[in-house]
């Protein structure tokens, strides 16, 4: 019954696509086909696209019961490639973003790429203090992380101004 509805679900959205009905029902029937397929990366492109059509809480919730079990490498690359790449960097959707980047911490706790991520964004929303913190986290993981080294001498050069 999900492949049959989903050709439905697909036109509404070919025909509204931010509709925010039909990206929730979207969002169920691809959780559902998971359930019985175990389909890990389609779940998550298609989740991918749904959240660059609109944000609806359903794939909140959805993504915090994945937590729990799903492949943590998998998540972890989705939350950078969903939370920084296109909430942080082609939205401009900070507070989003962080929700997703945090998801992904919540996974993988020792992620650099993530705690890079996040600094980013705490750099880019004027919140130095936090960007100096995560970097700081980040930088006892991996001393010679560059990325990160810039956005600590950043951040701690606006935070002291």
């Amino acid at each position: 019954m999900y492949e049959e509805a989903l050709p439905y679900v697909n036109r509404a959205l070919e025909i509204y696509p931010t509709y925010s009905d039909a990206v929730t029902c979207k969002g169920g029937l691809v959780a559902g086909l998971y359930q019985m397929d175990g389909n890990l990366d389609k779940l998550l492109e298609e989740f991918y696209s749904l959240l660059r059509a609109r944000h609806v809480s359903f794939l909140d919730q959805y993504m915090v019961y994945l937590n729990g079990q799903a492949d943590r490498n998998k998540l972890a690359q989705f939350y950078h490639r969903a939370g920084f790449q296109l909430l942080a960097e082609e939205q401009r959707n900070y507070p989003l973003a962080l929700q997703y980047l945090n998801y992904g911490i919540q996974v993988a706790p020792n992620n650099v790429q993530l705690l890079q991520d996040i600094a980013s964004v705490y750099l880019a929303t004027g919140q130095y203090g936090n960007a100096v913190q995560i970097s700081q986290r980040g930088l006892q993981l991996e001393a010679g992380n560059s990325s990160l080294n810039q956005i600590l001498q950043e951040a701690s050069r606006l935070q002291s101004n």
